[in-house]
């Protein structure tokens, strides 16, 4: 088997994985905790059904516009899946390619939610500072895009962030000026 063929073969492996965990969360979420609260940490964190879900993005915004949410969640997908398909084999880049397999993930479980019940399940509640509810696949986004900056910032050189992005390019076929 091709090694290209065979890495994404193993990401999309992982991609259903992670997102069968946020489906189990949410069908948790769904059966236990209409009626409940189950306190994380007193005062801070607690798990709670949003009541009639998330509609929206992130804070609500955008609110009924799932179609959208759909349509950009797939194109982003795809952008990475073929980004990770064409990132040279080097042990360096192998965080980029988990990051990017935990924003997918991430972004397909909310796909399924929007696309099957209208709504996203969120059931997680850091109410100490108001942040909105969220839920497991925001959570692959949210700590997934956060490190991925971290290291681009950090931990890559110059060489490195061009051989990345020289890989986007011929990915798309977009010409060097």
């Amino acid at each position: 088997m091709d090694k290209k063929i065979k890495r994404l073969f193993i990401v999309l492996l992982s991609v259903v994985v992670l997102v069968i965990v946020d489906r189990l969360a949410k069908i948790w979420a769904e059966n236990t905790l209409p009626d409940n609260q189950v306190e994380i940490i007193p005062g801070a964190l607690r798990l709670e059904l949003l009541p009639g879900g998330n509609k929206g993005a992130a804070w609500g915004m955008m609110s009924g516009h799932q179609m959208l949410f759909i349509v950009l969640a797939v194109l982003v997908c795809i952008f990475m899946l073929v980004v990770i398909y064409n990132i040279p084999f080097d042990k360096k880049y192998t965080p980029v390619i988990i990051f990017m397999t935990c924003i997918i993930s991430g972004g397909v479980g909310n796909m399924i939610d929007r696309a099957v019940y209208g709504t996203v399940t969120d059931f997680i509640s850091f109410y100490i500072i108001n942040f909105p509810y969220f839920n497991v696949a925001d959570m692959y986004v949210s700590v997934a895009t956060t490190l991925f900056v971290i290291t681009f910032l950090f931990c890559y050189k110059e060489e490195d962030i061009k051989t990345i992005e020289d890989s986007v390019k011929a990915t798309f076929k977009i010409k060097k000026k």
